[in-house]
């Protein structure tokens, strides 16, 4: 049983595939593939800003990013609107 386990993302695109419609199966690959990719590392950089700048505070003794959401966890949001404008 185990043995698939660490192929489970692979099989579920897989099977999702299969499910879809024969000329639309190349693109529902390729957006089953780079969607999650373009969802989950900006996600990850993110709270690795939120974390880095919570730990250099802490290390300042001072209070780290929480002016922008619940505990701050919208900084990442903030300052990418701020870098845009």
């Amino acid at each position: 049983m185990m043995d698939g386990f660490d192929q489970i993302f692979v099989i579920l695109k897989h099977w999702l595939v299969l499910h879809s419609p024969g000329a639309l199966q190349p693109a529902v690959s390729v957006l089953l593939t780079v969607v999650p990719i373009l969802i989950i590392f900006p996600c990850l950089f993110a709270l690795t800003t939120v974390l880095e700048r919570k730990g250099l505070a802490r290390i300042q003794n001072r209070y780290g990013p929480n002016r922008v959401g619940p505990y701050g966890l919208l900084q990442p949001l903030a300052d990418a609107l701020k870098s845009l404008t």
